[in-house]
């Protein structure tokens, strides 16, 4: 299924919103487009309880992961919109340990959707601004050598 076009007008109100919807997030006032506000709070709740804030250590909201995801299934086909609107409702972060334990076997649609959750979730932490900074990502910067993986 091919998902829906977005017409030229509503990207560039999309993409001119974009840096002042990160702030409204963190501050409460967004408004979400695809989730209820219901939907939207226990979303914000699984992503925080999946990358919680530590001292020195950004979390889901502060990278405003709930934007991002709910953004995206704004404009995801149905077929995904429906996965994550059962998917956020049969959820909690108390099975978070079990559901992670049959991630690489999954049998259960709770299994499977908790796997499409995280990858989404870590997706949205590593594109914010809070996740590149705490990854040290440094922009357009010149590398002379690749230091390569640490164990």
């Amino acid at each position: 299924m091919k998902p829906p076009a977005i017409e030229r007008r509503e990207l560039i109100r999309i993409l001119a919103a974009a840096p002042a919807a990160p702030a409204a997030a963190a501050a409460g006032a967004y408004v979400p487009r695809f989730f209820t506000k219901e939907e939207y709070a226990k979303l914000d709740e699984l992503t925080a309880a999946l990358l919680p804030e530590e001292p020195g250590s950004p979390g889901a909201r502060s990278a405003n992961v709930g934007f991002y995801v709910d953004t995206v299934l704004l404009y995801a086909p149905a077929d995904m919109q429906q996965q994550w609107r059962r998917g956020v409702a049969s959820i909690d972060p108390s099975r978070f340990a079990a559901l992670a334990t049959a991630e690489t076997n999954p049998s259960t649609e709770d299994e499977r959707f908790f796997g499409v959750f995280k990858r989404l979730v870590l997706e949205a932490f590593f594109q914010s601004d809070a996740g590149a900074k705490f990854f040290g990502y440094r922009g357009n910067a010149a590398v002379s050598g690749f230091n390569g993986c640490a164990r």
